[in-house]
């Protein structure tokens, strides 16, 4: 369990399908120590932030 956060294990399972996919053009990105609901946090412009990154690279 991942800080105060019931619902979040480390990361644990976002890390074991990241090494799944099958693909070479893959990112993880954990946000560490931000709950599940990462939108829903006083940290969520960073969170949009990177989204946004991310989503501009493959325009």
């Amino acid at each position: 369990m991942a800080g105060n956060d019931p619902l979040v294990t480390n990361g644990l399972r976002s890390k074991a399908l990241y090494e799944r996919v099958g693909s070479e053009d893959k990112t993880l990105r954990l946000f560490d120590p931000l709950r599940h609901e990462i939108f829903n946090e006083p940290e969520y412009k960073e969170v949009m932030a990177d989204l946004e990154d991310w989503l501009n690279k493959y325009r």
